[in-house]
């Protein structure tokens, strides 16, 4: 045979072919501004493991965080501050703790109500948390309202600042109380309170 035929019928190719495998295809369109390529993608069983891991991992840092922030501590004082905006199950809760401890006044402290039905200009959560305090059976008489007028901006450290106000005028005595608030919201309202009324002895 010569060495011309033995040139003919001679097909390059690639690596990739040779090997076996094929290389991801890619379409242009539209001038190349798009392609299409074909790729990797998680199967239904990588999507349940993405899942599974996902969750164990949102509820080691939920288990470790919930608790630091949603603190729970006494002191032993007569005075019982209630932030406003807490739901009625929380008034319930404060109403059996100001009943099974040697309290002497309870202070309800808020803002502005910024939304709501029937919402007057001044309306606030103070004076509203009294009055639900009231329907939930504790006696007007024992609470003391301090609203702080705030609208929108640092809500709780301005309804720590008005009651400090307050206390300077009337009770200037009192310098440590517990503070009832919900959930992970108590660490920081409690470290608000203490920069205001520059206390250490409260806890929430």
């Amino acid at each position: 045979m010569s060495k011309a035929n033995r040139v003919v019928g001679f097909e390059e190719r690639d690596s990739g072919e040779m090997s076996g495998r094929s290389e991801p295809q890619s379409e242009r369109r539209f001038l190349g501004l798009f392609v299409r390529r074909s790729g990797w993608f998680l199967s239904f069983r990588g999507w349940i493991a993405l899942i599974v891991v996902a969750a164990g991992l949102f509820g080691t840092l939920f288990l470790g965080v919930h608790p630091f922030l949603a603190i729970t501590e006494r002191t032993e004082t007569p005075y019982l501050v209630v932030e406003g905006w807490v739901p009625n199950y929380a008034l319930e809760e404060s109403i059996a703790e100001f009943r099974s401890k040697p309290y002497r006044k309870m202070f309800t402290v808020g803002a502005d109500i910024l939304n709501g039905v029937n919402v007057d200009p001044g309306d606030n959560h103070a004076d509203y948390t009294a009055k639900r305090l009231a329907w939930l059976g504790m006696k007007p008489s024992l609470v003391q309202a301090v609203s702080s007028g705030a609208h929108y901006r640092d809500r709780t450290y301005s309804s720590a600042l008005a009651l400090k106000a307050w206390l300077d005028r009337n009770e200037p005595g009192v310098r440590s109380f517990n503070l009832v608030t919900v959930g992970v919201h108590a660490r920081r309202s409690r470290l608000l309170f203490q920069k205001a009324l520059g206390t250490t002895h409260l806890s929430a």
